[in-house]
């Protein structure tokens, strides 16, 4: 199994983590105010197989309810450096900013995008997109299944 390592900006948060369950990108709001860009590319890995190794601290806060996603940011440095998901009748996730895993080519290539409806620019990358919120938690689900049975 390899290991993949990441760290937010400053390095105060660093963790080891392994076996990615998939990797997409997002458009919704939120995504884009929590990452401050104009998608979030972001991989989801199962919390089982995540360890924080730093001694800084991660604030998490709610951006909707019900809270099935709590996005944490460096105390230190204000980075978005984890995504805590508890979706019922799930194993607990981890999604993590692609950008912070050190180890990028070990990262798996994008699947689609999300919320691609409120893009602030087209993609032509040629991947799957899904509009709207049914649409885009039903590709979400679709490409994570069949990844947590591997």
């Amino acid at each position: 199994m390899t290991q993949l390592n990441g760290q937010c900006t400053c390095g105060e948060i660093r963790f080891e983590t392994a076996r990615p369950l998939l990797r997409a990108y997002c458009h919704c709001e939120i995504c884009k105010s929590y990452h401050n860009r104009d998608f979030a590319d972001f991989t989801v890995f199962r919390a089982r197989d995540f360890r924080e190794c730093s001694t800084g601290s991660v604030s998490y806060k709610a951006y909707k309810q019900p809270p099935l996603l709590r996005r944490g940011h460096c105390d230190s440095c204000a980075a978005p450096i984890l995504e805590k998901a508890n979706i019922p009748g799930l194993p607990r996730l981890m999604l993590i900013p692609s950008r912070w895993i050190i180890e990028h080519e070990g990262l798996p290539e994008p699947s689609f995008h999300m919320f691609y409806n409120l893009r602030r620019a087209d993609a032509t990358d040629g991947l799957p997109k899904a509009n709207g919120y049914l649409a885009s938690q039903l590709k979400f689900a679709v490409h994570l299944l069949p990844a947590l049975r591997r």
